[in-house]
């Protein structure tokens, strides 16, 4: 592989130093990046190969971790039309008994739960580790999502913390999210009283 870096005189890429130096890297090096990436199909007795396939498992962690990040940002700026960037449309969602099947439903149901203006919302996303098979990949992903009300809503709040248990799919438009069950850990607040609809909403 021809570090291109150099040339153009951007900065290299994580595949372009790993490229640069796999050369000088000693034994506990390589190990190091075993333990790092242990789903890599490749061994420290491996090293040619593994210096091809680490990069990308690097570049699919980020991929995959930008969806996750992106599906709070479209939750807390209302985009409902824009989830195509992180839901397959035959996306599956679990929370508790319920069962939604197909992206349409499920973000439908977002915006009949949190949709009203008057609910503002902040989803904070914990540290999760993909794990990747191919092209698909799993993870448990610590999610704490604020909830307050504003104008009628005005003093209610609600908070939840739990874990959502996703698995992704690599389509030909990058990584998608293809089903998810709600696992609730703590909840604080009234839901009932700052989500039930309010005269003039949709």
């Amino acid at each position: 592989m021809t570090d291109t870096s150099r040339e153009s005189g951007e900065k290299p890429s994580v595949a372009d130093l790993i490229h640069r130096h796999a050369g000088s890297m000693d034994a506990r090096a390589w190990d190091v990046l075993n333990r790092v990436f242990p789903d890599s199909p490749n061994t420290i007795d491996d090293k040619e190969t593994s210096v091809i396939d680490v990069p990308t498992t690097v570049s699919d962690r980020f991929a995959i971790t930008d969806v996750v990040n992106r599906y709070a940002e479209l939750m807390d700026a209302k985009a409902w039309d824009d989830f195509a960037e992180v839901f397959a449309a035959d996306t599956v969602a679990r929370r508790g008994p319920a069962i939604m099947e197909g992206a349409a439903t499920i973000v439908a149901a977002m915006r009949q739960h949190v949709g009203s203006p008057e609910i503002k919302t902040q989803h904070f996303v914990g540290n999760f580790t993909p794990r990747i098979d191919g092209d698909g990949a799993t993870a448990s992903v610590p999610v704490r999502a604020m909830h307050a009300g504003t104008g009628r809503r005005a003093g209610l709040h609600y908070e939840v913390q739990g874990n959502q248990f996703t698995t992704f799919r690599r389509t030909a438009d990058g990584w998608r999210i293809t089903e998810y069950t709600w696992d609730l850990v703590v909840a604080l607040g009234d839901a009932s009283a700052l989500f039930a609809e309010r005269e003039g909403e949709e």
